[in-house]
């Protein structure tokens, strides 16, 4: 079984990064405007991947919205586990390897997480 992150309060944790990465109120703005197009499942998650992928740069922003739409996770197996996803039978071949990689992801995602939001 798949490791899952810890469980979040996703949609208030993106507009916290929000808040903390677009300090002026223009900007925030037209970056929160830009995530009300996101009408996909699981849209805190998401807007949190998206958040991380696109390093907070307004421009991948609205990119990987629009990849969001129809290839939601893809993009959240980019964001949550980047080095996990792409290892085919892994899982099977050697676990003990596969849950450390599981445990690496986990670790950079809250590095991350702590990062934006101390901005």
């Amino acid at each position: 079984m798949r490791s899952a992150l810890v469980l979040r309060d996703w949609g208030c944790l993106w507009r916290r990064v929000v808040d903390a990465r677009f300090e002026d109120p223009g900007e925030r703005d037209l970056v929160l405007g830009m995530f009300a197009s996101y009408s996909g499942p699981e849209p805190g998650r998401v807007k949190l991947a998206v958040l991380k992928v696109a390093d907070c740069k307004r421009e991948q922003i609205r990119r990987l919205l629009a990849v969001a739409q129809d290839d939601w996770r893809e993009l959240l197996c980019e964001a949550e586990f980047p080095l996990s996803s792409r290892r085919s039978g892994l899982r099977e071949r050697a676990p003990e390897k596969y849950e450390a990689l599981l445990a690496k992801e986990q670790a950079q995602y809250e590095e991350w997480l702590g990062r934006a939001l101390a901005t």
